[in-house]
């Protein structure tokens, strides 16, 4: 880019937008093995683990602690053990200040992890406003259903400065519709950067802390913020098998985008030139180059 902007948060809503209009854009398949994984974690490593977490120097090959905490409605329970029945299958028994209950796969849509976003909205005050979306995208189609579900296969990677550097860049672009304005970082549905709780359609990778805002998921696009979090990403397992953008803006140091130029350079054993792809976006405007590689077939 030709100077220091708020492209990413461009470029992560137009994904976003692009995913509400996909019926299967939602975490309702996967969530009971990823509660299941969390609460291997929590009880096989993290539950007796003496360090602070520190995965790298125990070696424990995990990438965040799992708490062991869940929600249902507002109440908290502790995983207890991890069983499984003929009649029902896998179950996650948990346990609250009032009661005990079995986690199930078919009921699991009702737990979401302590902290992080629930994963579908039965209440308005839950959901998001589709109206946005469609407005600023004419073409849009958004899937209803999607408003109230949320989504980690979509992952902003923050600047290596934190999240706030990020949100305050991206909050500072806004969109005004009759007399309603709508901030971009509220448009991002980042969990935890809206004044109420609502469903999430984003997962942020924080790239100082080096954490994730939940418990990771594989996404299927990153988009990062910056050369340094750019770098990052594509050093990180957790982001393998992802689809990485990354924005970097010219006004760097020679130092720095010598660096970027490099990494793409190294990509190329294995990467190639998606000419097709780049052929789409000939008409990019003046000032902004565009590289595009793609996995080598075999």
């Amino acid at each position: 880019m030709p100077c220091d902007s708020a492209a990413v948060g461009l470029l992560a809503l137009g994904a976003l937008v692009r995913d509400l209009g996909n019926p299967n854009a939602n975490d309702l398949g996967a969530h009971f093995q990823a509660l299941r994984r969390l609460a291997e974690q929590y009880l096989h490593w993290c539950k007796s683990c003496e360090l602070r977490c520190d995965p790298e120097l125990k070696g424990c090959g995990y990438l965040a602690e799992a708490s062991g905490v869940l929600r249902r409605d507002r109440e908290r329970y502790e995983i207890g053990t991890i069983s499984h029945d003929p009649r029902w299958g896998d179950a996650i028994a948990c346990v609250s200040k009032r009661e005990s209950r079995l986690l199930l796969k078919n009921y699991a849509a009702d737990w979401h992890i302590d902290g992080e976003p629930p994963l579908h909205s039965s209440g308005g005050e839950l959901s998001l406003n589709g109206n946005p979306y469609s407005r600023i995208i004419n073409s849009a189609a958004v899937v209803p259903d999607n408003l109230q579900r949320s989504f980690a296969g979509l992952c902003l990677a923050t600047r290596v400065g934190g999240q706030n550097a990020t949100r305050e860049t991206c909050g500072s672009l806004r969109f005004q519709m009759g007399d309603t304005e709508y901030a971009l970082d509220h448009l991002l549905s980042v969990h935890g950067w809206t004044e109420q709780p609502a469903v999430s359609r984003m997962t942020l990778f924080n790239a100082r802390t080096d954490r994730f805002d939940r418990y990771p998921y594989a996404p299927s696009l990153v988009l990062a913020d910056g050369d340094a979090s750019f770098l990052r990403v594509l050093d990180r397992t957790a982001f393998q098998r992802s689809d990485v953008i990354g924005v970097v803006h010219r006004a760097l140091d020679r130092y720095h985008l010598e660096l970027v130029g490099n990494r793409m350079l190294e990509l190329r054993q294995w990467y190639s030139e998606d000419l097709e792809l780049q052929h789409k976006f000939a008409s990019h405007p003046p000032g902004i180059a565009l590289s595009i590689l793609r996995q080598r077939a075999g």
